[in-house]
């Protein structure tokens, strides 16, 4: 007879994405119930404004109500809301995380990049052979956590640099120009070299989150996002440069079109790819294992554990 524990919705609300997991364990093992994405974009302008928009508040609430109806249809015992980076940055973050509080009967937490980069870690590598030692890079919408564990300890980094973020500074008008590509690279690299004394020798990169597995799905040629075909699948770094110099050739419609995945993606796709490239150049990655899990997965084993 199988043995089931709690089963928790754990609601992911990112910069640019909501990702809620419906997941509960099953004989000792992680099973996935129910998923649900969308791009609501909480931090849209927020580099230049400091704070979080009407607009995206009333854009996130509606995502919120959907998945608090999804939680109820599964049979969710609770729901864990959870913000990272635009919560943590906004000056109006508090007041925003009770609003939304409200559209799910549950308070939304606010998570450190510490714990953001932990959970990223963990979520990426439950399901991974055990025997490799694993550095988890997290690029998301506001900001980079990179993670790993050396000595049984954990050892993080949370850069407040990400797709949204770079593109509002440096691309706002949807275009490329490689005076503006020099520019936020060298921005990029700044940052790294804050973490350049960071030991990564004979560590496997995992790369979590939208950006390493958009570029898988479109080197691929996949028009439907196909999770079983890009789980736990490796992409060389001149394979994503080759993608992404092919991306800056192509107006926004054109990049929509090449899969149905790019909605909402399209126009930070490349400022992401900027980011992940230039980690793994600097850090001398060749290749990147892709994760389709990540941090929602490793909230969910921290809850069900505790």
């Amino acid at each position: 007879m199988q043995q089931k524990s709690s089963r928790i919705a754990v609601i992911d609300i990112g910069t640019n994405t909501c990702i809620l997991l419906i997941a509960e364990l099953v004989d000792g093992k992680l099973t996935r119930v129910h998923e649900a994405f969308d791009t609501p974009r909480l931090g849209e302008n927020l580099q230049s404004k400091g704070e979080i928009s009407k607009e995206a508040i009333t854009r996130t609430s509606k995502t919120l109500k959907s998945y608090a109806t999804l939680a109820r249809k599964y049979n969710s015992d609770r729901i864990f809301a959870f913000g990272t980076y635009s919560l943590r940055a906004a000056s109006n973050s508090m007041k925003v995380a009770d609003e939304l509080s409200d559209k799910i009967d549950s308070q939304v937490e606010i998570i450190s990049g510490e714990m953001e980069a932990r959970y990223s870690y963990y979520g990426a590598t439950y399901d991974l052979p055990q025997s490799d030692d694993y550095a988890v890079l997290d690029v998301g919408g506001g900001s980079t956590e990179f993670g790993f564990l050396f000595d049984d300890l954990f050892y993080y980094k949370s850069l407040n640099m990400g797709s949204v973020t770079l593109k509002d500074k440096y691309f706002k008008e949807g275009k490329y120009p490689k005076a503006k590509l020099e520019e936020a690279s060298a921005m990029v690299n700044n940052e790294f070299m804050r973490i350049n004394f960071l030991n990564l020798h004979n560590k496997k990169l995992v790369g979590v989150a939208g950006t390493p597995t958009s570029y898988y799905a479109l080197f691929h040629k996949m028009k439907k996002f196909e999770e079983k075909l890009i789980h736990k699948k490796s992409m060389e770094v001149h394979e994503i440069s080759g993608m992404l110099n092919t991306l800056i050739k192509k107006d926004l419609l054109q990049i929509r079109s090449m899969g149905d995945y790019m909605s909402g993606r399209a126009d930070i796709i490349i400022p992401g790819g900027l980011i992940l490239i230039e980690f793994m150049k600097y850090f001398g990655f060749e290749d990147i294992m892709i994760s389709t899990k990540g941090l929602r997965y490793g909230v969910f084993l921290y809850l069900i554990n505790r």
